[in-house]
């Protein structure tokens, strides 16, 4: 015991120094931590011998290296990764594979099973270590890091799986056909019960995954565990286990702080203990005793490595529509081999597939490349010169790069008394879920924007996330000093009224002349606001209360699509044929959609994923969910057709908070019969008790309803019982059409698949408002779609029907605005003229896709 502590100590100060020492350079500790091994190993000084306890420790190290890596690469992430960037991935994981493989049979002699597991080591790839180049040369956000990052996700999962099918078939030292099925049927039977698990059983564990008091970060490591064991069992690799139980762990299935915490103390273990661990143990293994052809095999491996990625990698880069520069520059970025390419050579010597020599050569051409990487990359940013497409969110959902360079938040020491300087951009002061769309929005255009908040946790959280924030408690105070503020673009006050007064107050006093928008608590708080020189406030809450009230009423006028006067031609909504519409069991073609309403239905949602329209004879099913553009008066129109509400019976409320006593008001002016639902008494409320009690239900007259509104209140975990009480209600009542307000846009989706008909969240109709406002633009209140009006760019001189845009990009171009006329009778050839505006309908993602390939701009 004495002298595994001993060697402890030897091992843990050498991390130490590793840290101190690199991490300030912002150099990869990995590599400091592998020459720590080699000097204090058997290769150098020979302080500290391989035991079975430093082996023990460096095996869990593995563990939590893979648990890490898979917690860190969100699902969602991955299927995006697929999406965009399967092209560059694949042809830049066979090439380099095929070379190393090429080199290690023909050239040095090794046999089939050797060369196997050389190709898949250097087909692994090193993430962190290219987008920590990528920060220090301010290419983060750029198209060029979002292809790098989704190509290493999809590269590295491969890998994964490919050599824990090669672990599990390698029997005798040879492959066996028979054996080669068996294992990949068992790896397939191990993803499908893992996503099974993920899927069905993780989102109804709430005491470990919602509690507090639940022992969350203990109950997801034996989880992890037990993935391994079974990967372990059924003759697979226990990293694959690892690596999908972190994949799977995730804020949809568990609450967003337990996911921060597994994150952090699984990040802690990997790269501060049992990681080093592991790596310093790697370095034990190396041996200087190579020959002459090892010295070659290492040279043309490492030569072999960098051509092969960049001509494979960059090529299929410019098949995507990137510059030759930026092509060259995911070439480069994809080079990189670290903690996954030293993992897979570290099994494969233990598995007897390779020896210490060919060992050592891997090792020291990963060293190579990664010297190479930082260094070529510097020189391609040199070459972009500014050039690269710009992202906000392209590194998103990949492994955290940033843990140890930034210190935790320190109240006292970040307090923030004079406004930083931000040319151009657009100030948020207070944040909240009504913000967080405006957010969106403008990162995805580029435009800076700085948080001021008051709450110490928020900072916290909002800085975890990446967001640009200042802890500024006395700004409401007017003791903030706001020189700076002249040179901003706009200002949005989401705090308490009176200290949102002080704020805009002080603002004008500065000489700021551009919009102020202010989300206020009271209505009657609304001219005070405006008289401080706000050029906007209004209730968040009250406005949600108005669009649901339109949608369950038709006594409260039209449709409101837009919360704010716009002077937009189109508008796009998504629309749910529900079971008693006249549309459901019959087709487009019958309904005369677009005679009799207006509007014309562009496409449908299928597997989360935009399809085209319905054919004109095809059977509309009750459910289906259609895109449609139009007026706002003819998507109205639409709207009563898919989802009737009866004339007669009484709109039920669930739930008196801000939302719904506002909507029971309204409703109530317009003499509609309104029965509100509510878990405790009071003025206001008819039936008390508890919304999922279908006692409570059958008082309140729910099945005899015209409809159902379900307002909870407004916050992350209100949306979680909005989900829950819509499944109850939908049971309750089949045939009754039901709507619901929520906090969040991610929860709408949510909602929707419980049974809900529409729904409609804060995030969304503040979103409307504010980018209206600040950005001057109409943003959709669809969570999933925007309705663009763009410069046709590359697409001058082309017909977007035969060019296939849809196919292309997942975009659908609705309309075409020419000479001031706006036609959406696209079924004859249009070639596009260059003074055209070209109106898109499809996902933030399928819009970046447009644009890459066509270089549209925002009109």
């Amino acid at each position: 015991m004495h002298e595994v502590a001993s060697d402890l100590v030897i091992l843990l100060a050498g991390i130490w120094l590793v840290a101190v020492t690199l991490r300030p350079l912002g150099l990869p500790t990995v590599m400091g931590e592998l020459i720590v091994g080699v000097v204090v190993g058997p290769a150098v000084l020979g302080i500290v011998q391989p035991g079975e306890a430093i082996e023990l420790l460096a095996e869990i190290g593995i563990f939590f290296l893979m648990f890490h890596a898979g917690a860190e690469t969100q699902p969602q992430e991955f299927y995006d990764a697929i999406k965009r960037s399967l092209g560059v991935a694949l042809v830049g994981a066979i090439v380099p594979f095929s070379v190393s493989f090429s080199i290690a049979t023909l050239f040095f002699g090794l046999d089939r099973i050797g060369a196997t597991f050389v190709g898949l080591t250097m087909t692994a790839t090193a993430v962190v270590i290219t987008l920590t180049s990528l920060k220090d040369l301010g290419l983060e956000d750029t198209l060029v890091a979002r292809v790098i990052v989704a190509s290493c996700v999809i590269d590295d999962l491969l890998t994964v799986v490919v050599f824990g099918v090669l672990l599990g078939v390698l029997t005798g030292g040879s492959f066996e056909a028979a054996a080669m099925v068996t294992t990949i049927g068992k790896v397939i039977g191990f993803f499908v019960v893992l996503f099974l698990v993920a899927r069905y059983v993780y989102p109804r564990l709430t005491l470990p995954f919602r509690s507090e008091g639940g022992k969350g970060f203990t109950f997801v490591l034996l989880t992890a565990v037990a993935a391994g064991l079974f990967a372990e069992s059924i003759g697979l690799h226990m990293i694959l286990g690892a690596y999908l139980a972190g994949l799977f762990f995730e804020e949809r299935v568990a609450d967003a702080s337990l996911v921060r915490v597994v994150k952090d103390r699984a990040y802690g273990i990997a790269y501060s203990f049992l990681g080093p661990i592991f790596f310093i143990s790697l370095g034990f293994e190396i041996t200087f005793d190579i020959s002459g052809s090892g010295v070659g095999f290492l040279l043309l491996l490492t030569g072999a490595v960098i051509v092969g990625q960049i001509l494979s990698a960059g090529s299929m880069a410019r098949q995507i529509g990137m510059s030759w520069r930026e092509s060259l520059t995911v070439g480069v970025g994809m080079c990189g081999r670290a903690e996954l390419a030293f993992i897979l050579a570290a099994l494969a010597l233990s598995e007897g597939a390779i020896d210490k020599p060919v060992f050592s050569v891997l090792i020291f051409t990963c060293f190579l490349l990664n010297l190479f990487t930082p260094l070529a990359l510097k020189g391609c940013a040199d070459l972009l010169c500014g050039g690269a497409s710009h992202l906000a969110d392209a590194t998103r959902g990949v492994v955290q790069i940033d843990k140890f360079k930034r210190r935790g938040f320190d109240p006292e020491e970040d307090r923030v008394n004079t406004l930083p300087e931000l040319e151009g951009g657009v100030i948020v002061y207070g944040y909240g879920p009504e913000v967080e769309l405006l957010l969106v929005e403008l990162e995805n255009r580029g435009v800076p924007t700085l948080i001021l908040e008051e709450d110490e946790e928020r900072v916290e959280r909002l800085l975890e996330r990446g967001r640009r924030v200042v802890f500024t408690p006395q700004a409401g105070d007017g003791e903030l000093d706001m020189q700076a503020i002249s040179q901003v673009r706009a200002v949005v006050t989401n705090t308490d009224d009176d200290r949102s007064g002080v704020f805009v107050l002080a603002a004008r006093d500065h000489g700021f002349e551009g919009p102020i928008v202010s989300l206020i608590d009271s209505p009657s708080r609304r001219s005070a606001l405006m008289l401080s020189g706000a050029t906007m406030a209004f209730t968040p809450e009250h406005i949600l209360a108005a669009a649901l009230a339109a949608r369950a009423s038709r006594r409260m006028g039209p449709l409101v699509t837009g919360v704010a006067p716009t002077d937009a031609e189109l508008e796009i909504a998504e629309l749910r044929v529900h079971r008693n519409s006249p549309l459901a069991g019959s087709t487009l073609a019958a309904a005369e959609i677009g005679p009799r309403t207006g509007a014309h239905v562009v496409g449908q949602w299928r597997d989360n994923e935009l399809a085209p329209p319905p054919a004109p004879d095809a059977e509309l099913a009750a459910g289906a969910l259609l895109v449609a553009v139009g007026s706002p008066d003819s998507l109205q129109a639409l709207s009563e057709m898919v989802l009737p509400i009866p004339e007669s019976g009484p709109i039920v409320v669930i739930g008196h908070g801000p939302v719904g006593e506002k909507l029971a008001q309204l409703l109530g002016d317009a003499e509609e019969p309104v029965r509100v639902v509510h878990t405790d008494p009071g003025p206001g409320v008819d039936f008390a008790g508890d919304v999922y009690d279908h006692e409570v239900l059958e008082q309140a007259g729910v099945r005899a309803a015209r409809a159902v509104v379900v307002t909870l209140q407004t916050t992350r975990a209100s949306d979680r019982a909005t989900r829950i009480a819509t499944r109850v209600l939908r049971d309750h009542a089949p045939d009754v059409p039901i709507l619901a307000g929520l906090s969040l846009l991610d929860s709408v989706d949510g909602v929707i698949a419980a049974g809900a008909d529409y729904a409609l969240s804060l995030s969304q109709v503040s979103g409307q408002i504010l980018v209206r406002q600040v950005l001057r633009e109409t943003l959709s209140l669809q969570p999933h779609l925007r309705l663009a009006k763009l410069a046709p760019g590359r697409l001058v001189g082309r017909d977007p029907l035969s060019e296939g845009v849809r196919e292309k990009t997942g975009c659908t171009v609705v309309a075409i605005e020419r000479d001031g006329e706006v036609t959406t009778d696209l079924s004859h050839s249009f070639e596009l003229r260059e003074d055209d505006a070209i109106f898109v309908c499809g996902s933030t993602r399928a819009l970046r896709r447009l644009d890459e390939r066509y270089r549209t701009s925002h009109l």
